[in-house]
C-alpha cells in the first residue's frame, strides 16, 4: 500500500516555510488547502513559503492559488522552485523566490536559481479605512490590498496599485510617475483616482461592481472595464 503524499512545515520570524511533495501542481494545492482548513486557527492571518520543487506551476494556477489562499486568510511570501516555470510565473506576480533562513550568516539565503532583484511590492491583507494613519495608507514601490479601500479613504503608492477587494474613496497610484505604472480594481465601488499625476476620467454610468484597469498609453490615460474578473497582479 503507498503512502500518501505529505508535507512538512517549518516556523521562520517572517512566517511558516511548507515544502510540498513531488506530485503536480493541482494535488500539491489541494494538500495544503486540506492543511490550512485543518489548522484554521494556526494559519490564519499568518504568511507562508511555499517550497514546490520541481513542479511546474503557470500564471493561471498561481492565480487560482491566490484566490484560494486569500480566501483562507492566507498571505502568500514567497515560492521556492527548481522549476524555471514557475519561478517566471512568480516573477510576473512579483511573488519572491528565496527567503531569509533563521541562523543563516547575512547574505545568505534559502534560494532557486538565480532572478535579478524585483520591485519591492508591498501585500496587505485588511480594509484601508480613512481613521488609519498616513503611514498606513501610503507605500513605497508596488502595492497589492486584499481588502477594501472603504469609503471617506485614500491610499496611494509610489508605482501600481491592485485592489482585491472594493474600491471607494481616493486612489493614487504612481506618485513616482512611470509609464508602467497602472491600477487594477476587482469590484469597483465609488472611488475616485489618480495616475502618475493625472486625474482619471471614468467612462459615464460606471456601474458598481465591475472590474477595472487602468493604465498610461502614451501621454493618455486609459480605462478598461474587464468582462472577467481576472488580471496580472503588478
Amino acid at each position: 500500500m503507498s503512502q500518501k503524499p505529505e508535507l512538512t512545515i517549518k516556523g521562520y520570524r517572517g512566517g511558516v516555510l511548507i515544502t510540498l511533495p513531488a506530485v503536480s501542481c493541482f494535488a500539491q494545492r489541494d494538500l495544503l488547502i486540506r492543511r490550512i482548513q485543518s489548522q484554521e486557527r494556526f494559519f490564519k492571518g499568518g504568511r507562508i513559503a511555499l517550497d514546490v520543487g520541481e513542479t511546474a506551476w503557470n500564471e493561471e494556477q498561481i492565480s487560482r492559488l491566490l484566490r484560494d489562499l486569500s480566501d483562507e486568510g492566507v498571505c502568500l511570501w514567497a515560492i521556492l522552485s527548481t522549476s524555471q516555470v514557475t519561478l517566471d510565473s512568480a516573477a510576473n506576480y512579483d511573488i519572491p523566490t528565496s527567503i531569509k533562513r533563521d541562523g543563516e550568516p547575512k547574505g545568505q539565503t534559502e534560494t532557486s536559481p538565480a532572478q535579478p532583484d524585483l520591485p519591492k511590492t508591498t501585500w496587505l491583507e485588511k480594509d484601508i479605512s480613512a481613521d488609519l494613519p498616513e503611514q498606513e495608507r501610503h507605500f513605497e514601490g508596488k502595492f497589492c490590498l486584499i481588502g477594501d479601500v472603504k469609503p471617506g479613504a485614500s491610499l496611494s503608492a509610489d508605482e501600481s496599485i491592485l485592489i482585491w477587494g472594493k474600491a471607494s474613496g481616493q486612489i493614487t497610484a504612481g506618485e513616482k510617475p512611470c509609464a508602467n505604472n497602472c491600477i487594477f480594481v476587482l469590484f469597483y465601488d465609488g472611488a475616485q483616482f489618480r495616475l502618475n499625476g493625472k486625474e482619471v476620467a471614468l467612462p459615464k454610468k460606471l456601474k458598481t461592481g465591475v472590474t477595472l484597469k487602468i493604465w498610461q498609453e502614451d501621454q493618455t490615460i486609459m480605462v478598461e472595464v474587464l468582462k472577467e474578473k481576472r488580471f496580472g497582479i503588478l
